[in-house]
């Protein structure tokens, strides 16, 4: 596929899945039962459909396997599951450690929602970290949904923060199997990325150094860096170190040298032209009149 092609569909995509989220948030009550079943000695489910329910399962510690619109899918480690409206589905999971669980929420949707009419999220997706911002999203789901009819701004927050973080690497709901190790699971890792950049503002690494750090590619991070935050990461330590600029020089207990010595700057002067190409003046303008606070 043509670089434009893939650029325009993820675009798409993103739009699809920002479309998801305003509708959820506009109409809570269209979240249904957010939950988490512990496998203990096992589940077995028969196969049903839902006419109109888009259903989203992350299993972790389960053996097994499901089926999906009558065809076989074993189960991994940690293994995210879509279901869309209208597909059949059944369980057979068995205990691959004493605390398997599966978390599981549904939503309300419409067959010709954007993000549901171009199954934006992979039927199935495997390698998965266990402990992933994915899942300790859905843990803090299913407490928060644990009163039946409960659509609190956390809880509709959450859901949306789970829609985002779900893998969508290879997506389309014709899609039967995705290895998300290099999507999802780096997705953790672009977030150790980011920690190590706000630790570092006056020494901020290169980006190999930082790919090196959480084990990726620098290709990959690069990638994944612009899925999830919409820039590369040489702009995010830009940003990040302007923020802070802007920060120190607010509190008017530093000067513009000490706050350029404190950014790690190797002088004034570098310091005051970066300032003033990023933000459009200069420090000590800025200093004298912050704004946005």
């Amino acid at each position: 596929m043509p670089m434009a092609s893939r650029v325009s569909a993820a675009a798409a995509a993103d739009l699809a899945l920002l479309d998801l989220c305003a509708r959820i948030a506009k109409e809570p009550a269209r979240i249904i039962e957010p939950s988490c079943v512990a496998i203990g000695r096992g589940i077995g489910i028969p196969e049903h459909r839902h006419p109109d329910w888009l259903q989203l399962d992350l299993a972790i510690g389960c053996g097994g396997r499901w089926t999906i619109a009558g065809a076989p899918v074993t189960a991994g480690a940690t293994t995210a599951l879509v279901f869309y409206p209208g597909v059949d589905h059944g369980y057979e999971l068995t205990p691959m450690r004493s605390d398997g669980v599966v978390f599981n929420f549904k939503l309300r949707v419409g067959s010709q929602w954007p993000a549901v009419r171009a199954g934006i999220f992979p039927v199935v997706s495997r390698g998965l970290a266990g402990e992933d911002p994915l899942a300790r999203a859905l843990r803090r789901m299913a407490r928060l949904g644990a009163v039946a009819g409960s659509t609190s701004p956390l809880l509709v927050a959450t859901v949306i923060e789970a829609l985002c973080l779900w893998p969508r690497g290879g997506s389309g709901r014709d899609a039967s199997i995705t290895d998300a190790a290099g999507d999802a699971d780096a997705d953790g890792r672009v977030h150790e990325a980011m920690a190590i950049i706000d630790e570092r503002l006056d020494q901020p690494p290169s980006v190999p150094e930082l790919a090196r750090r959480v084990r990726l590619s620098s290709r990959h991070l690069s990638r994944r860096f612009e899925a999830l935050c919409g820039c590369s990461p040489h702009a995010y330590i830009t940003a990040r170190r302007l923020a802070r600029a802007r920060e120190l020089l607010a509190q008017g207990r530093m000067n513009v040298t000490q706050a350029a010595e404190a950014l790690g700057f190797p002088s004034i002067h570098t310091f005051s032209r970066w300032f003033r190409r990023e933000s459009g003046q200069t420090p000590a303008a800025f200093r004298a009149h912050p704004s946005g606070f």
